[in-house]
């Protein structure tokens, strides 16, 4: 997603994958909450959201490799950063279709999106959470985002 190579450029990369999971768990929230009836507006809400929360994800999927770079982890552990990201980034990918399916299941009909939702609203308000303490290992070790220069920067 270069809009959001550029955003992180110009934010910097933790600022933005925090704004992106807020934004994705409002979005979230705001399809949970939108009317049941299927008039124009609730469908062209709906689709408005859908395609937000969409953008911000891949936001997020971009700028989750640039995360390394802004911790300036050396290229000799990218590989094992890139295992334990793998692993911790793609753990809710594992569960959610189980969870989802077991929850429509035991909670048929409305209720039971809406409850899978707030779990969905849940995991990305804990990405949040996860965002701002990698943002805190940064400042407390005092670790800078690198600043592009020259040929490279967009400014």
């Amino acid at each position: 997603n270069v809009g959001g190579g550029v955003l992180g450029d110009k934010m910097g990369t933790s600022n933005l994958l925090f704004f992106s999971f807020i934004a994705m768990a409002v979005g979230v929230a705001g399809i949970m909450f939108l009317p049941l009836n299927g008039s124009m507006i609730v469908i062209g809400a709906f689709v408005f959201l859908y395609i937000l929360n969409y953008l911000f994800y891949q936001v997020n999927f971009s700028l989750s490799w640039a995360m390394m770079e802004e911790g300036a982890i050396p290229d000799k552990y990218s590989g094992t950063a890139v295992g334990l990201i793998s692993t911790i980034g793609y753990l809710p990918d594992i569960f959610i279709s189980l969870m989802a399916g077991k929850i429509l299941d035991s909670y048929p009909g409305v209720n039971g999106y809406r409850y899978f939702f707030m779990i969905l609203i849940g995991v990305l308000l804990v990405g949040a959470v996860f965002v701002k303490v990698w943002k805190a290992h940064l400042d407390k070790n005092k670790i800078e985002e690198p600043q592009l220069t020259g040929v490279n920067s967009y400014e």
